[in-house]
């Protein structure tokens, strides 16, 4: 008996291949009554379906007749009018007409299925036919004063009218009667539905009741098992576990990892080195303990990466120029980024931060933007030093005038003009300071005179291509930013038009406000070369030019900087809508400038 018992024991465990068989027949016996149902379900859907599709048609046609009748309506009423006043303005309606002829003949393919109601729109447009033949003649006998006011013509432009009337509302009541028919049809479908949904559904639902039974009694014998796997299972998690701390505590970036809490519990030798805090120190503190991170131009906190991933719930990364103070208080530049720790529900855990120090990336950037400042200095230095001597030559002859002439009204005139050149001298040279005079912080910027000082640089460079330059900027321009660095970037690209445009070329600027007046946006457009296509992607590169060795390759980049550290933006086109040849360069800048906290999160939500 005890043999027998054990046969019987080995007899119900469940082998792979009874598994297997076991796991197919619970796919496969569910999946096959869904589907019988599906197809059903999906068979009277249809049907219903097609019943409201052939309302809607019904609908359809009797709109069309409507909207086809009134514009008849419409040139009868005009032919009238200009019968009696003879003013050309009522034909209007009439020659409108002209498209009826195409509606009718949408119409007549709308209800092609039934060949009766087809006849009868036949019969209307031929009435139809009839009717502006007729109103041709009076149109004619009016214009040649002939006898339009016949009492006979008119009654049978009348009895003409009454046909069309009578015919399309005869269509009209047809295709209601008809469009009431199926939607009495639409509406036993969908008690047909409703009907076989629940007789399926309780068929559906017994039947799987009584296979899951079944089942499970069959999945019980597989708990022992189950149970084996299981603990096998989280041998091989403790292996893996393991493995991702040594794989983690080995790469080359610095690595944070917190609870749900924000308390730290893991950091690898680099994050040690770059916080200056060891492991068993940081140890259960919350990050913005050890992790204290500053925006490098406003000195103000960042907020915090724990409670930036919670709250967005996803990959973040910190905003430019954000340093990480040390434990001794040294700092460094960093680029870092931030993910949620999920458990196997999608809830958060933990928050991991990868972060490594960019300082030597940061004065590279610094040292390229520095270079490029002193390149557009460079470019300009010559044209300024033209204009500045140019006034100065003038003036010397004045004071020489003034010295030798001894006419007193005229010697006032010397000085005035002297006066006038000094004046030209110390705009020019007010210029040239202001493109490096920086502010500490953002000011009012009226980006007219912004515009109006890049010119007063370039008026060299302008006048010697003989460039037509069009400037259209309101007074309405301002925003808040740092002006010297606005005036760069628009230094820069009216250099780059003056580069592209030929002799005697045109640059335009203009200046429009959206309608929600919280931007104010400039468009620097030319007539020159234009960008080719395949340069558009890398043209805010660094170190990308197309001039050779006249280019630094880092202007652009430089502008697209400056433009979002204000919040804003920068875009390039090629061409006009027509085709021709040119660029048009497009800055985009916001009225207030961002609070570097707020707009950090935006943009990377975002």
């Amino acid at each position: 008996m005890a043999f027998a018992g054990e046969q019987a024991s080995r007899g119900c465990e469940l082998t792979p291949r009874r598994f297997r068989r076991l796991l197919w027949l619970s796919l496969a016996v569910p999946a096959t009554l869904v589907l019988i149902m599906a197809s059903v379900v999906a068979f009277e859907v249809r049907q219903l379906r097609q019943a409201l599709q052939w309302v809607d048609h019904s609908d359809t046609v009797v709109a069309e007749t409507r909207s086809t009748m009134r514009q008849i309506v419409d040139a009868e009423t005009g032919l009238r009018g200009y019968l009696i006043t003879g003013r050309q303005e009522f034909l209007e309606p009439w020659r409108e007409s002209s498209a009826t002829p195409a509606q009718f003949a949408k119409i007549e393919k709308m209800v092609s299925d039934n060949p009766p109601q087809k006849q009868r729109f036949i019969a209307t447009y031929e009435n139809f036919q009839q009717w502006l033949n007729y109103s041709r003649e009076m149109i004619r006998l009016r214009d040649t004063h002939g006898d339009y006011m016949d009492f006979e013509r008119n009654l049978e432009g009348k009895r003409l009218m009454d046909s069309i009337r009578n015919g399309v509302a005869t269509a009209i009541n047809v295709e209601q009667a008809l469009r009431n028919t199926r939607l009495e049809r639409a509406a036993q479908l969908d008690a047909d539905f409703d009907f076989s949904l629940v007789g399926l559904s309780l068929a559906l639902a017994t039947t799987l009741t009584l296979f899951s039974r079944f089942q499970l009694r069959h999945l019980a014998e597989e708990f022992d098992s189950a149970l084996r796997r299981a603990e096998e299972k989280a041998t091989m998690e403790r292996q893996r576990k393991r493995w991702f701390s040594t794989l983690l505590r080995s790469v080359g970036d610095a690595v944070i990892a917190t609870n749900s809490e924000g308390q730290i519990t893991f950091m690898n030798p680099a994050a040690e080195v770059a916080t200056g805090w060891s492991e068993a120190e940081a140890k259960t503190l919350l990050l913005q303990e050890v992790f204290r991170i500053v925006n490098a131009e406003t000195r103000e906190s960042v907020e915090n990466p724990v409670d930036k991933v919670r709250r967005l719930e996803t990959v973040v990364g910190l905003a430019n120029h954000t340093i990480l103070i040390r434990k001794d208080g040294s700092e460094i530049n960093i680029d870092d980024s931030g993910a949620p720790i999920r458990d196997v529900d999608g809830k958060i855990i933990g928050i991991i931060l990868v972060f490594r120090d960019i300082t030597s990336q940061y004065e590279l950037e610094r040292a390229l933007r520095t270079t490029e400042k002193l390149a557009l200095a460079g470019r300009i230095t010559a044209s300024v030093a033209h204009e500045i001597n140019n006034p100065l030559d003038t003036v010397g002859n004045l004071l020489h005038l003034i010295q030798s002439d001894t006419d007193e009204t005229r010697r006032s005139e010397y000085a005035a003009l002297a006066s006038l050149e000094l004046k030209r001298v110390n705009h020019v040279t007010r210029s040239m300071l202001s493109l490096y005079r920086e502010a500490r912080s953002p000011v009012p910027v009226d980006l007219k005179d912004v515009v109006n000082s890049a010119l007063t640089l370039l008026e060299s460079q302008i006048r010697n291509k003989e460039a037509q330059v069009t400037c259209n900027l309101p007074t309405n321009s301002t925003v808040e930013g740092f002006p010297a660095e606005l005036r760069q970037v628009f230094t820069n690209l009216l250099y780059n038009s003056l580069d592209a445009i030929s002799q005697g070329g045109t640059i335009l600027i203009e200046c429009t406000t959206p309608d929600t007046e919280k931007v104010v946006c400039v468009a620097i457009a030319d007539n020159g070369h234009g960008i080719a296509k395949e340069n558009l992607p890398r043209l805010f590169q660094p170190l990308f030019t197309t001039k050779g060795l006249d280019g630094t390759g880092l202007g652009l980049w430089v502008c697209k900087g400056i433009m979002e550290k204000h919040g804003g933006s920068i875009e390039a086109k090629s061409g006009d809508t027509t085709g021709s040849a040119g660029a048009t360069f497009t800055i985009i800048l916001p009225r207030r400038f961002p609070d570097r906290r707020i707009t950090s999160t935006a943009a990377e939500a975002a």
